[in-house]
């Protein structure tokens, strides 16, 4: 990052230039950086659409003369102005409600450590990924890892002679020894966590509870919501409403389902670990939809499929048989080779321009930012890690503090009036 009013002509810079630049960081540290502290408050703006909460620096319109006039004010993160529209979640079962609560008694507590454990007795499938255990070894707060391809497990609905019974056998057999038969399949389940065990009370009650329900669904949909499926309709009333495509769209799915409100039951967030598990799902489906898209569309691509071809010959396949059967994934992409390959071409060009960066600037956030405080105020009880769609940035939901944060301390720092 070049600091403004600094001379580029030279690589590094005179000797007096260099002292000036570490005088004007230091001034800057001082005065702009201490007296002036970042504060965004709670995420206490509603989309008049959806009725999900925000933090005012993500609408797309505000207000011009007076910013407490929230009639103006517009999100699309959620409903893209009303054009998604889905059922809101119902609230759980009073005994399931009473589970999830953070600040319940010592049977809410030992579920919520154990809550991806007690999804997958109760699960038709089960999720097949390498999930990564050793990253919860240490100190730390839970998380959630995976590595390699998603994707979802299940057996015939009669097992095999010898074989135990699992996921959509156990709804099928007799319910005389079904609490027995599911607590029986945890030993065998690499999806349950490792270090904890199952109560015979809590998954008692959940079979009660499912029986009075639903007989299919796990714990974060305890009435059966559909997920995502094709042909979901836009609602046509909405002020972004275009007409390119009428359907809703996966990554538009996911973020009308990943938001707190008021009018909505807060069962999928007050998940905490089996919420961190349905995020990175939802994320890895959204990639995969993203993958089929270009290699199903990978014939109209033809600037692509040019790019493809000059690419074999700088590699050195001149074998015509082996050309245009890769799918080359283009650098709209996000992650992809040439998408890296492209950001890393903008940053040379920046660099031909202004000369060569001064700072390597990293950003970390804190867990006791006031912010962060404020929006877990909503479920009281709950802890950072409860909640990754608050401090962290996704491409499933993108109001993140901590990518408003760094925006606002990106400003500080490329001002000109703090280092010059």
């Amino acid at each position: 990052m070049r600091l403004s009013g600094v001379s580029s002509h030279s690589t590094g810079g005179t000797i007096r230039e260099r002292q000036q630049r570490r005088r004007s960081i230091i001034k800057a540290k001082k005065v702009a950086l201490a007296d002036e502290i970042s504060y965004y408050g709670p995420p206490a703006h509603v989309c008049q659409y959806c009725g999900a909460q925000f933090w005012y620096q993500k609408s797309v319109k505000r207000p011009y003369s007076n910013s407490s006039d929230r009639g103006h004010i517009r999100f699309h993160l959620c409903c893209r102005g009303g054009k998604v529209c889905l059922p809101y979640l119902k609230h759980p079962p009073p005994f399931l409600a009473k589970l999830l609560d953070p600040n319940g008694d010592i049977l809410s507590k030992y579920i919520l450590k154990s809550i991806r454990s007690y999804n997958s007795l109760f699960a038709f499938t089960s999720l097949g990924a390498k999930i990564d255990y050793g990253i919860n070894k240490g100190p730390g707060p839970y998380v959630f890892k995976i590595n390699g391809q998603v994707h979802h497990r299940i057996g015939s609905l009669l097992p095999e002679e010898g074989e135990s019974l699992g996921y959509a056998q156990l709804y099928i057999v007799d319910i005389e020894n079904e609490v027995h038969n599911r607590i029986s399949i945890f030993d065998k389940d690499r999806d349950c966590d490792d270090d904890n065990g199952v109560d015979k009370k809590i998954v008692e009650g959940l079979i009660r509870m499912f029986d009075e329900s639903n007989e299919l669904y796990p714990i974060l949909f305890p009435y059966g919501e559909q997920g995502f499926k094709l042909k979901i309709k836009y609602n046509r009333s909405g002020v972004m409403w275009v007409r390119k495509r009428d359907g809703v769209t996966m990554l538009e799915y996911y973020g009308f389902r990943l938001q707190q409100r008021r009018c909505e039951a807060i069962t999928l967030i007050s998940g905490g670990r089996l919420f961190q598990q349905y995020i990175v799902d939802a994320f890895a489906s959204i990639e995969e939809n993203r993958v089929r898209f270009v290699i199903r569309n990978n014939k109209n691509l033809r600037s692509e499929i040019y790019k493809g071809i000059q690419d074999a010959l700088h590699k050195g396949d001149v074998d015509g048989n082996y050309v245009g059967k890769k799918v080359i994934l283009p650098a709209s992409f996000t992650g992809s080779k040439r998408y890296m390959i492209q950001n890393y071409q903008d940053a040379m060009a920046i660099c031909r321009f202004y000369g060569p960066p001064d700072l390597f600037i990293t950003f970390t956030y804190n867990l006791k930012w006031q912010e962060i405080a404020d929006a877990l105020a909503f479920i009281p009880g709950q802890k950072p890690e409860d909640r990754p769609d608050i401090i962290l940035f996704t491409p499933v939901k993108e109001e993140k503090i901590f990518a408003l944060t760094m925006l606002y301390y990106a400003h500080i720092i490329c001002s000109y009036s703090v280092y010059n």
